[in-house]
């Protein structure tokens, strides 16, 4: 934070990614609860990855109509769809966060597409998980705080994110009568995508812990499917120049240096803080 206020004092602007610890109340950390710097949350825009669970049969009660979703993958199917929970463990999930362990044997799963709950550990690691374990496709349902906030992530097999509405409706009919079956559709982009300008229910929020009547962040920016740059790691299939769909705040405060980056080129002799007052 002192560091950010040297270079406001010495005439560059900084937009500062507000962080990536929401969805509750009083998340925003140091240095975006700074006043010197513009603090930035994510939220989505109107493109939008689609994916979907579809073409369902089976079970004891009325089969869900479609249900469309996110991610970067194949289809997959038709193919028997079961849920995490009824194999001991609906997160998909052991150990912490930071070091998350598979909680299933390899061979747990013949191919299916397995249902898991969302929290606690990383959307990815859930569909690496199961994948190893021999599922051959994944569905990742939110929790009740994520709400309708979906995230495009690329899975190591073919996957779909959906709502927490849409994954209460699927659980209910997994849970009835046996047979259920469904496919999933493989993504397309949506260049309409209606929902854009939504909050990320990762994103950080305020009241600013730091200073209660300082208003923190100062605005949102798309931070959520981000068709961006991204180094693979080593041994990963791709070659450079590499690209991903990356999410977070680091996505969202570009958006915004980018802008003043302009303002600037073109107004030279502006401060940073008539640069904010035009960008926010």
């Amino acid at each position: 934070s002192q560091a950010f206020f040297s270079a406001r004092s010495a005439g560059i602007f900084v937009a500062a990614s507000a962080g990536n610890e929401g969805p509750g109340a009083a998340t925003l950390g140091s240095p975006a609860d700074a006043p010197w710097v513009l603090s930035v949350a994510a939220s989505t825009h109107n493109r939008k990855y689609v994916n979907g669970l579809i073409n369902m049969s089976g079970g004891a009660t009325a089969v869900p109509a479609d249900i469309t979703g996110a991610s970067v993958t194949s289809g997959f199917g038709p193919a028997t769809i079961v849920y995490a929970g009824d194999y001991g463990n609906a997160l998909c999930g052991e150990g912490t966060a930071e070091a998350p362990i598979n909680p299933f044997l390899p061979g747990t799963f013949n191919g299916e597409i397995v249902v898991c709950d969302r929290g606690t550990f990383a959307r990815v690691d859930k569909a690496r998980f199961v994948g190893e374990a021999g599922a051959g496709g994944f569905v990742l349902a939110n929790d009740i705080d994520s709400g309708d906030s979906l995230v495009g992530d690329a899975y190591a097999i073919p996957g779909v994110h959906i709502s927490y509405a849409d994954g209460l409706v699927l659980k209910a009919w997994l849970a009835s009568g046996s047979g259920h079956t469904g496919t999933i559709a493989g993504t397309s982009a949506n260049e309409d995508f209606a929902n854009g300008d939504v909050m990320a229910s990762f994103s950080s929020r305020g009241p600013n812990p730091a200073a209660a009547d300082l208003v923190k962040p100062d605005i949102t920016a798309p931070g959520v499917d981000i068709l961006a740059a991204f180094n693979t790691p080593v041994g990963s299939l791709g070659t450079d120049p590499e690209f991903g769909i990356i999410r977070g705040t680091a996505m969202s405060s570009p958006h915004m240096a980018g802008p003043a980056a302009l303002m600037r080129a073109v107004h030279p002799d502006w401060t940073p803080e008539a640069v904010t007052a035009v960008v926010v």
